[in-house]
């Protein structure tokens, strides 16, 4: 979506607009603090063409939970990838988002795999994390303490890279 920004500057007699480019409200947005009273404008930025504006709005945690799944869907990894940075967005992803998440994209991955504990994770994700096609998906999931046992003792058992075993047999203590 198209949205302009602009500056009002207003003194009671004189009123004057200054256009706000998109660099100058991506430093503005990471000004504004991260709290409730602003979800309304970070949902309406989320709206925003520049990818740059939207990652600074998957920055912030106070997000409606409309615009947590809008920045889901963002065509660009760098956004999503922002919005994993944050607890309450972790927290407000269903298992078939972190599902849908890790299919996109192997970095995007990496990540929950690494942090699999803080994610809604079912049985389909840790199924798709232990047998992602790329070896860093699933050496970060097999050197996560946290992660399920039993997908551990899989992948030390089984995974198709050395390193990957080896890497579960330590956090196992096997």
């Amino acid at each position: 979506m198209k949205i302009k920004a602009q500056l009002m500057l207003d003194d009671g007699e004189k009123s004057l607009a200054i256009p706000l480019p998109s660099a100058a409200l991506t430093s503005l947005i990471c000004e504004l603090p991260d709290s409730p009273a602003y979800a309304d404008i970070y949902d309406y930025l989320s709206r925003h063409s520049n990818s740059d504006v939207r990652k600074s709005v998957a920055s912030k945690q106070f997000l409606p939970r409309a615009t947590t799944s809008r920045l889901i869907e963002d065509p660009v990894i760098g956004v999503v990838a922002g919005l994993l940075d944050y607890a309450k967005a972790r927290k407000d992803l269903c298992a078939d988002e972190v599902l849908a998440i890790c299919r996109r994209d192997s970095s995007l991955a990496s990540e929950i795999a690494r942090s699999c504990q803080n994610f809604a994770c079912d049985d389909a994700v840790f199924e798709l994390l232990e047998t992602h096609p790329d070896e860093s998906v699933r050496a970060n999931l097999a050197w996560n303490a946290r992660g399920p046992v039993g997908v551990l003792q899989r992948m030390a058992q089984g995974d198709s890279d050395s390193g990957v075993r080896d890497n579960a047999k330590l956090v196992l203590g096997a």
